[in-house]
């Protein structure tokens, strides 16, 4: 399915637009987890196995935040960046409320989130990357919008959006 995605013509690069919006994210969030790992230290002792099911974890998680949240990113006009920070903090601490859960179920709502900031204070390059990929799924999904057909000048033409967005859109 990876290879049949990259292989096609022009007019699948709305659907490889979203794609790689994924795997950034994807690949971006098992950096930053296996970072925040290594930096909880202590915290999180247990076999290597273990740091494996963490990654592996919150690649998943933060691809399922993404997918709930993508009607956050990839808006137009200073609206659309507006949304698109609230989304990507959106996504940054509900994943890790959820993962932090799922690898601790009685204290884990509260660690993951801390760990987080933790790791963020401590080595702020990781926020600062964190949020770069964040904006560039927001402009990958930006570009993608009016080739799916979701956001563009016919639209607008006609009249099929309300006043608020028209003046968001310019």
């Amino acid at each position: 399915m990876l290879v049949q995605s990259f292989k096609g013509n022009r007019s699948d690069s709305p659907r490889r637009g979203i794609m790689i919006a994924y795997y950034a994210v994807t690949a971006a969030s098992a950096g930053l987890t296996f970072a925040l790992v290594n930096h909880a230290g202590d915290a999180l002792v247990g076999p290597m196995w273990r740091d494996i099911g963490i990654v592996s974890l919150g690649c998943l998680m933060t691809v399922c935040g993404l997918f709930l949240c993508r009607n956050w990113m990839g808006g137009f006009g200073a609206l659309g960046v507006a949304r698109a920070c609230l989304g990507a903090v959106n996504i940054t601490f509900c994943v890790s409320i959820v993962a932090g859960t799922m690898v601790s179920p009685f204290l884990g709502f509260v660690k993951g989130p801390q760990l987080l900031v933790s790791l963020f204070v401590a080595e702020p390059i990781f926020a600062v990357l964190w949020g770069l990929i964040l904006f560039e799924v927001h402009q990958f999904l930006k570009r993608s919008q009016p080739e799916m057909g979701l956001a563009n000048s016919a639209n607008l033409s006609q009249g099929n959006v309300s006043d608020f967005t028209r003046k968001n859109l310019r």
